[in-house]
């Protein structure tokens, strides 16, 4: 225990209160502030002739982008800001194409047709089941 204490031991005011009635040393805190503030002011000295030596100024703007490299360069993510009101808004888009007549390639002479409209050519008219694939289709429609 006379480890914890100093070398002269507990003063006699702190055996006979029955615990120790004075601070510890400030001497081991002033080195430890002296020294900190020491080591800042030498990393400064250090930082400030390491950057005059290689030439360059803390305010090098040699590694950054023009603004026509600036202007190629791809889109960030895109976010959706409002989730709720963005898939609403795909679900009517999508609700809208499938109750719609419209062209998918007018040139060509394909098209599309409202989704219950097509369940219904397709019970009147019906498709052969065993038809081969031409490659334009799923199969052909039998009159």
């Amino acid at each position: 225990m006379s480890g914890y204490h100093s070398p002269e031991g507990a003063s006699a005011e702190s055996v006979a209160s029955g615990f120790e009635v004075t601070d510890w040393s400030m001497k081991p805190v002033a080195i430890l502030i002296i020294s900190t503030i020491i080591s800042l002011i030498l990393a400064y000295i250090v930082i400030t002739a390491m950057v005059g030596f290689t030439g360059l100024g803390i305010t090098d703007q040699s590694h950054t982008l023009r603004d026509d490299a600036a202007m190629q360069m791809p889109a960030g993510p895109l976010l959706e800001q409002n989730p709720l009101v963005e898939s609403t808004q795909m679900l009517e888009a999508a609700n809208q194409r499938l109750n719609s007549y419209g062209w998918v390639d007018e040139r060509g002479g394909v098209s599309h047709i409202p989704l219950e409209r097509a369940k219904e050519l397709l019970l009147e008219v019906g498709i052969d089941p065993f038809a081969v694939n031409s490659g334009e289709g799923e199969g052909e429609v039998i009159p």
